[in-house]
C-alpha cells in the first residue's frame, strides 16, 4: 500500500505518506476536507488517533447522573450542543454550570447559620423538640434533593411565625 522510503527501508517519509493519504481518499470517495485527510494520514502512517474532545464529553455525559429532571435538561442541552456543533453557546452552558455549583455551595453556610439561630431562639408555643422533629422531617423528605439547603432555610423562617 505504502512506498517505503528508500534510505530508510522501515520509516516511511512524511511525502509518501501524504500521497498515500491523498490516493486513500479518492479511493474510498471521502470528501476532501482537513478532518478526513488527518484521519487517514494517521491510518496510512499507523499514528494512534487521539480521542477528540468532543468525543470525550460525550462518553463523559453517559456517566454522569440523570436522575433529576435538572440532570437529564443539563445533559440534554449539552447533547444539543454537541450536536448541533454551536460552539458559541459553550460559553453560556458553562457558565450556567459554574452559577449553579457557587449557589450550591454558597446557601449551605447560610443555611447552617439559620438552623443554628432557630435551635437557639425561643419561639413561644414552639418547643426545640419540635423543632428537631420538623428538622427530621426536612432531612428524611428531602435528604437527597439540591433544594435541601432552601427547605432548612423556609423551615427555619417558618419558626419566625411564632
Amino acid at each position: 500500500m505504502l512506498n517505503i522510503n528508500k534510505q530508510n527501508k522501515s520509516t516511511p517519509i512524511p511525502i509518501e505518506i501524504a500521497r498515500e493519504a491523498i490516493k486513500q481518499m479518492a479511493v474510498r470517495k471521502v470528501d476532501p476536507t482537513p478532518e478526513n485527510y488527518h484521519l487517514i494520514y494517521n491510518e496510512v502512517a499507523s499514528i494512534p488517533m487521539p480521542e477528540s474532545l468532543e468525543s470525550a464529553i460525550k462518553e463523559a455525559l453517559k456517566q454522569l447522573p440523570n436522575k433529576t429532571t435538572e440532570q437529564h435538561d443539563w445533559i440534554g442541552r449539552w447533547e444539543k450542543l454537541l450536536s448541533k456543533r454551536k460552539w458559541t453557546e459553550l460559553p453560556a452552558l458553562m457558565s450556567e454550570g459554574m452559577d449553579t455549583s457557587i449557589t450550591f455551595s454558597t446557601q449551605w453556610p447560610e443555611a447552617i447559620r439559620k438552623l443554628l439561630k432557630g435551635l437557639d431562639t425561643r419561639h413561644v408555643g414552639l418547643e426545640i423538640s419540635k423543632k428537631k422533629e420538623a428538622l427530621g422531617r426536612v432531612l428524611i423528605n428531602f435528604g437527597n434533593d439540591p433544594l435541601l439547603a432552601q427547605k432548612i432555610k423556609a423551615m427555619t423562617e417558618s419558626w419566625d411565625q411564632y
